[in-house]
């Protein structure tokens, strides 16, 4: 009977295991994928993909939504046709495998603590300044 038990929970066990596995291996699949996804500028014509558009809300201030292409700045559309191998390759937006995605997701996490870490500054030297001002003119009063 414990036999049996044991052979059942084994095997329970390498079922939730194996398919966690799988799961996490088709969510990043998935998530390359759309990382990936290559887009076309309707104004000047050059392409661009999803990571850059990532990346270009981090970091600029004047890049505000999705379909905006970061040269300039106008609407993008998804490139529909078929996609030839240099385009894969194209030093302006070449395609991620799995560990330049990493990487990039790495560089995003760092910008966004390095955006976190700015606005904490700011809001340092605002609190500063209003209370020294206030200080100062206590001061000067007496």
């Amino acid at each position: 009977m414990w036999l049996a038990a044991l052979i059942l929970s084994v095997a329970l066990i390498s079922f939730l295991v194996t398919f966690t596995i799988t799961n996490r291996i088709q969510s990043r699949h998935i998530e390359l994928e759309e990382m990936n996804t290559l887009y076309i500028c309707d104004t000047c014509g050059k392409f661009h993909r999803r990571y850059q558009e990532e990346l270009q809300q981090l970091i600029d201030p004047k890049y505000k939504s999705y379909l905006t292409c970061p040269n300039c700045y106008s609407s993008t559309r998804i490139y529909t046709d078929p996609e030839f191998s240099w385009m894969k390759t194209n030093p302006e937006c070449p395609e991620l495998d799995k560990h330049d995605l990493k990487k990039v997701k790495k560089a995003m996490k760092k910008t966004k603590q390095l955006l976190l870490e700015d606005q904490s500054i700011d809001q340092f030297l605002h609190y500063y300044k209003l209370h020294n001002n206030k200080n100062s003119d206590d001061n000067i009063l007496k």
